[in-house]
């Protein structure tokens, strides 16, 4: 048995652009395998309809949990803002594998969520930044870990294999804006750097995610 739950709300800018950079995810694994995959849009990302979803699944088995929109350090959030987990409820999710793309939230509630028995928590401990000109570019990096995760790579082999790609994107920014001197392009160096220097993995380094 295993379960895969989405959340991709979409109610902002930040989180259109989500929105349409996850968009892939759905005929290629949502749609194809309906009874592994709970996707929560911008109609369902509430606190209490995810964590009542979590609440009544099943517990055993290959469990991941995959989310993009806005966080803080101690908090994901849903559509509107709505607080989806906080370090009070973060233990519902004991037994997943966790991927958070969602600003600064591994910095204390993915430490939290391993003191509680999540298994593996992937996301970043600042700010995650991008540029409009290169938004192609970042959302590779926002959609690849989700990708990796499903398909059975293990928590440490996405981990190493995104920081290389971040760590890729300085140097080609950097590289570029020398040519050109474009201002757009040297911030969208910067903010991989960021990025990279951001981009952490709490918890077991070989949980693997088993498409069943």
């Amino acid at each position: 048995m295993s379960l895969v739950i989405v959340v991709r709300p979409k109610f902002d800018t930040a989180t259109a652009f989500l929105f349409e950079w996850t968009r892939k995810l759905v005929p290629t694994y949502i749609d194809k395998y309906p009874e592994t995959f709970k996707e929560f849009k911008e109609d369902a990302s509430d606190d209490r309809t995810v964590q009542d979803f979590v609440d009544s699944a099943p517990k055993e088995g290959s469990l991941l949990y995959i989310h993009y929109d806005h966080g803080v350090y101690d908090k994901l959030f849903g559509a509107g803002k709505t607080v989806v987990f906080d370090e009070s409820t973060i233990n519902k999710l004991s037994g997943y594998i966790v991927y958070a793309f969602a600003c600064e939230s591994a910095k204390q509630l993915g430490v939290k969520a391993i003191q509680d028995g999540v298994k593996a928590y992937l996301g970043y401990k600042e700010i995650f930044g991008f540029v409009l000109s290169k938004s192609n570019y970042f959302g590779y990096i926002a959609v690849r870990p989700a990708i990796m995760l499903i398909e059975g790579k293990t928590t440490g082999e996405v981990y190493k294999e995104i920081k290389k790609e971040l760590k890729s994107l300085v140097y080609t920014f950097y590289a570029e804006y020398k040519k050109t001197g474009s201002y757009d392009v040297y911030m969208a160096a910067v903010w991989a750097y960021k990025d990279y220097k951001g981009w952490t993995l709490l918890g077991n380094y070989n949980e693997r995610f088993i498409l069943e």
